[in-house]
């Protein structure tokens, strides 16, 4: 146990050697729940200026039994503070997809979600990234659904939808 001790404040020191001399420039952080909805999300941002990220964001998981997918970018302006250190206002754009067969039945639902983020995000100086975001989405979606006796059945809606996560890291 001492060992492993040893190993892990020696990588912290290392890390914190590495990004104490280079500015740090990508974060990559994963949401293991979101507040909103039972998904994983993995998101990378990076730094394209002292205020400002971009970055690409995936989720994955099961709403009521059923495989969801989801794939996007986000951007954060950091309104107060800096890429390191402060509070962000942006935009996430978001494609997401469901997959369900039950009983003959199969389904595809996809829908695109775009609308404004509010967050606040640290990264100690060794790397460690913490942060917080929500937003309001507006999404459109369409449902499409088949058996296997041929019938078919469509529909669609749009509708704004809350989104918020916690969410720990590293940034390098």
């Amino acid at each position: 146990m001492c060992f492993c001790r040893s190993i892990l404040v020696g990588l912290l020191f290392v890390t914190y050697t590495l990004t104490a001399q280079e500015p740090q420039r990508v974060s990559i952080v994963l949401s293991p729940l979101e507040l909103t909805s039972p998904v994983v999300r993995l998101v990378g941002e990076f730094k394209v200026a002292r205020t400002h990220g971009i970055g690409p964001d995936v989720a994955v998981g099961a709403i009521d039994q059923v495989f969801v997918f989801a794939i996007g970018a986000q951007y954060a302006w950091y309104m107060i503070g800096d890429f390191d250190h402060g509070m962000q206002l942006g935009a996430s754009l978001r494609y997401s997809q469901s997959n369900d067969e039950q009983n003959g039945i199969s389904s595809v639902g996809r829908g695109i979600a775009l609308g404004p983020i509010v967050g606040y995000k640290y990264v100690a100086p060794f790397g460690l990234t913490i942060g917080l975001n929500g937003g309001l989405l507006f999404m459109s979606l369409n449902a499409n659904a088949k058996d296997t006796f041929g019938g078919r059945a469509s529909a669609s809606g749009s509708g704004l939808i809350p989104t918020a996560a916690l969410w720990l890291g590293w940034t390098i």
